[in-house]
């Protein structure tokens, strides 16, 4: 006999050493506890981290545009020309792309802290060889080399994107996912549409000398740059945690369904030995396992939660389980069929994929035009942003006024973007729509700058509709659009591959766009620039008129509901397909 917490006397049966307890109320009650503040904590660490993540997102596009205010200035001091612009716009982008595969590719075997320290590391040193690159030793060509180069490694180091991606993607369960990835693409954006202005308010500060180093209006992003960079480099070494087995989003969902239901099932507990465990997270693992088995086991998960549902999906599927053991846990050999199919699928190689099915190649290749030539425009305009703003305004204080005019066209495209989802989330546009109107607005914007000297008016017209509406419309949809038409036709597998290739595609226009930008570029005579830039605009539009398979619009997506799960159990995405 032994006594709990209430004086009760417990009756203990010893038999082949296992022992039983007449009355779990103490022990079930400490776990609930105990569990109650391990889930606590894991939380706790997932917001930091992902607040983080989220943070080297944001800031990573703003180091893209803190530069455009001044940039023309600087290239000027260096003994620069339009084409060293185009050469120092394109080099960020160039390093971003390669960063992209490499970082990308090396997140598959080294831990999310390395990179992001390393990342860190490459983006202080770029920021500051730009801050020093007006150092030249009187020799124009050291000038000119060195802000390209910062600019490259600076680009490297924030290219973390698929790193970032790949991290959210882990520690997020699948009726989530989709809204930490578009939050992070709506940071991006945002960060994007405000460095400009960050870039005009250091404008504000006085020049002034540390020693020989010259810190001023052109120098300042630089040094902003590597402050911060700096900053975000010790928040990383102190507060970010790798994460672990335990942190995985499936298992924490498990946990907070079973904690609650955990009463319901005391007839199904059993103590032992583990309970005496003095390494919590030898316990937390334990009561892990213990509460995924409490989970297959009981009968109200379906009903109580979808997304439990998904995740004991998820894990079955990434488990050695047989099919003929997970039926009975789900009671559900159908989707236990059609997952082995979708695992078979994702076995399969890219290639053979591509070589199986013709249509996912073609619509493939018009996806990687589409979006190599919205950003090769927009690289374009990005490029002479500064340049031509300078010529329409003359004031002192033209560089400040460029920075708000570029930042208040990114506010509008975010206003817009507002709008699209609202838009979309009540069905009332398809996304097809959305890609040609913005494809229309960018080719009149182009055609207002088509013209040999630019005005104030047709300067403002052109970059509203390509900045601002045009760019801002396209791009939201051309990647979405492609991912609607593989889960039309092969499912999920391997989209993330293949997105990836369209996601190159329109860094890589990013890189050739302004280089076009730079070669083509006199002030004299503008409108063999802009012509080749109407001309790729044409392009784009009747690619996305007559290229794009009209059975499209018999897609209809709505958007994922976790109360429904029950409903749409077949469904492991963040979408319903319905044809």
């Amino acid at each position: 006999m032994i006594k709990n917490s209430s004086n009760e006397n417990i009756l203990v049966i010893n038999s082949n050493d296992n022992i039983e307890l007449e009355f779990e109320s103490d022990l079930l009650l400490y776990d609930n506890n105990k569990k109650e503040m391990l889930i606590k904590k894991e939380k706790q660490i997932k917001i930091v981290n992902i607040s983080i993540v989220f943070a080297i997102l944001f800031f990573g596009e703003v180091a893209r545009g803190i530069i455009i205010p001044t940039i023309n200035y600087y290239s000027i001091l260096v003994g620069g020309t339009a084409t060293t612009i185009g050469l120092v716009i394109s080099a960020f982008s160039a390093g971003r792309f390669l960063a992209t595969i490499v970082l990308g590719y090396f997140s598959k075997f080294d831990t999310y802290k390395s990179i992001f320290n390393i990342s860190m590391v490459l983006c202080i040193f770029g920021s500051l060889w730009y801050s020093f690159s007006y150092i030249d030793q009187g020799n124009d060509f050291i000038g000119q080399s060195s802000l390209v180069i910062s600019r490259f490694v600076l680009g490297f180091g924030a290219g973390t994107l698929s790193t970032a991606r790949s991290f959210l993607a882990d520690i997020t369960i699948p009726s989530e996912r989709t809204t930490w990835i578009a939050l992070s693409s709506a940071l991006q954006f945002l960060g994007f549409a405000v460095s400009p202005i960050i870039g005009s308010l250091l404008s504000y500060i006085p020049p002034f000398f540390i020693g020989e180093i010259k810190v001023d209006s052109i120098t300042s992003p630089g040094w902003f740059l590597t402050f911060q960079n700096f900053i975000l480099l010790l928040i990383i070494i102190f507060y970010f945690k790798n994460p672990t087995l335990n942190q995985l989003a499936c298992n924490n969902n498990n946990i907070v369904n079973s904690s609650s239901d955990l009463n319901k099932n005391k007839k199904n507990n059993k103590s032992g030995s583990n309970n005496n465990s003095d390494n919590e997270q030898d316990d937390y693992d334990f009561e892990i396992s213990n509460l995924n088995n409490n989970n297959y086991n009981n009968n109200n998960i379906n009903n109580n939660n979808g997304n439990c549902e998904e995740c004991i999906n998820d894990e079955i599927e990434g488990s050695s389980l047989k099919s003929s053991d997970s039926a009975p846990l789900l009671g559900q050999p159908s989707n236990n069929s059609q997952q082995q199919q979708q695992q078979q699928q994702q076995q399969q190689s890219i290639y053979r994929i591509l070589y199986n099915n013709k249509r996912i190649f073609i619509n493939l290749i018009i996806f990687i035009i589409l979006n190599f030539f919205i950003r090769a425009i927009l690289g374009i305009y990005e490029t002479l942003g500064s340049t031509l703003y300078s010529k329409m305004d003359t004031s002192v204080n033209s560089s400040t006024n460029s920075g708000y005019f570029f930042g208040g066209m990114g506010f509008l495209g975010i206003i817009l973007l507002l709008v699209i989802s609202w838009l979309c989330k009540k069905e009332w546009l398809h996304d097809y729509w959305i890609l040609c109107f913005g494809n229309l607005i960018i080719t009149i914007g182009c055609f207002a700058t088509m013209v040999h000297q630019l005005t104030w008016n047709r300067f403002v017209i052109g970059y509203i509709c390509i900045w601002g509406i045009g760019f801002t419309l396209a791009q939201t949809v051309v990647v979405s659009m492609f991912s609607k038409v593989l889960s039309n036709t092969i499912g999920n597998a391997s989209q993330g591959t293949l997105i990836g290739i369209i996601t190159a595609s329109g860094s890589l226009g990013r890189v050739i766009g302004p280089l076009f930008s730079g070669l083509l570029y006199n002030e004299n005579d503008l409108l063999p620039l802009f012509s080749f830039a109407f001309t790729l605009s044409i392009i784009l539009l009747f690619s996305s008129i007559l290229m794009i398979p009209k059975d499209i619009l018999k897609i209809k997506y709505l958007n994922h509901n976790d109360n429904n799960n029950n409903n749409n159990n077949n469904n492991e995405e963040d979408y319903n397909l319905i044809k």
